[in-house]
């Protein structure tokens, strides 16, 4: 799943996601997307898939080289400068990339601010609420990012942030004061927890079993038994049909099966029914407001299979008996089953790293 900050952002260009779900294609180079959004900058379609690419790029540097982010958002700004849209819709656009230009900016201030640099300006002035919630942004951000990974990482960071937090309680004398960060307290953490809580969950199933593949019904191929997955690496991709991050991994499950099917490699993408059918007319799925049979369903995964290139099989649920087992969450959601039928691996979330994890050890098992 993608952190806190990222889901603001594509919540501010809300566009951005159905861009990340093009069939895999090719990305456009940016300064040819540049050049054809001057030319005309009521092009959504162009100006959504720069938007994507450079918040893509810019996301992973500030946390790591906050200069270098802050350089390719000042590139950015320059551009978005220039343009002179004309239609309602275009301009709209722009508010939105101005108003997701304004998140980075706070995001790389926090990403060069220390918990130690929050705790001191809160000694001394503990009713600062930007600071207040600069911490608690920051704690969020850092803290989401390793929650499922490293969860136990995760928590000190929380609790540094939690007691951070209490100190300017004890601190202030506004009721105000008080009041806001007992809100912080109880609401803002609570999601950090429940991930936390999914993270040391997910760690303790590293080296159990995998469980058997009790499901309804499969798509997109021939039903695997346990026999067809015995002494397989088998990569589990739980994700579902509108879900914008688990289309962005299509492009990597698609690479995997080319390249490690016939090492060993079963991928397989596990979903469930959401009533969606096909529209032929915009060549996607939609949620249907009718309801839609089983076999309607299956037609549709079909033809959304083909029209992302997609060669694994699909294997649906109806009791989450699976999701419930992996401790799945969130989706995308990624298990890897070793040869022995062992859980190696799961990471849940889109992100590039993710994908190198994964395909790492991929390497390591089938090579």
């Amino acid at each position: 799943m993608k952190n806190l900050m990222t889901l603001i952002l594509l919540a501010l260009v809300p566009s951005l996601v159905v861009a990340q779900g093009e069939k895999g294609s090719a990305k456009p180079d940016t300064l040819e997307l540049e050049k054809k959004i001057k030319e005309n900058p009521d092009d959504a379609a162009a100006f959504n898939k720069y938007m994507t690419q450079t918040i893509q790029a810019l996301l992973p540097a500030i946390d790591s080289n906050p200069d270098k982010a802050e350089a390719m958002l000042k590139k950015m700004d320059e551009f978005l400068a220039v343009l002179e849209p004309e239609t309602p819709a275009g301009k709209q656009l722009l508010a939105r990339a101005k108003r997701a230009s304004t998140s980075l900016t706070s995001r790389i201030k926090m990403a060069r601010t220390t918990f130690e640099d929050l705790e001191r300006e809160l000694t001394e002035e503990p009713d600062n609420m930007e600071v207040l919630s600069m911490l608690v942004g920051k704690a969020s951000n850092s803290a989401a990012g390793l929650a499922r990974t490293e969860p136990k990482k995760a928590e000190e960071i929380i609790a540094k942030a939690k007691k951070i937090l209490k100190d300017a309680r004890e601190k202030t004398e506004k009721e105000e004061t008080q009041k806001a960060i007992d809100n912080m307290l109880e609401r803002s953490f609570r999601q950090l927890d429940a991930m936390v809580a999914s993270g040391k969950k997910l760690l303790e199933l590293i080296g159990k079993d995998a469980t058997e593949m009790n499901v309804d019904g499969w798509v997109n191929g021939e039903a695997l038994s346990a026999k067809d997955l015995k002494g397989k690496v088998v990569l589990l991709d739980f994700w579902a049909v509108w879900c914008g991050p688990c289309i962005a991994t299509f492009p990597h499950l698609n690479e995997w099966n080319e390249k490690y099917s016939d090492k060993g490699l079963v991928i397989v993408g596990v979903t469930k029914y959401y009533n969606y059918a096909w529209d032929e007319e915009k060549n996607r799925a939609m949620r249907s407001q009718e309801k839609v049979t089983p076999e309607d369903e299956n037609k549709m995964l079909e033809k959304f299979a083909a029209s992302h290139n997609l060669k694994h099989r699909f294997a649906i649920q109806s009791s989450g008996e699976l999701s419930k087992y992996y401790g799945v969450t969130g989706i995308p959601h990624a298990v890897v089953i070793d040869q022995q039928g062992k859980i190696r691996m799961i990471r849940v979330g889109s992100g590039e790293k993710n994908a190198k994890d994964i395909e790492g050890l991929l390497e390591e098992l089938l090579n």
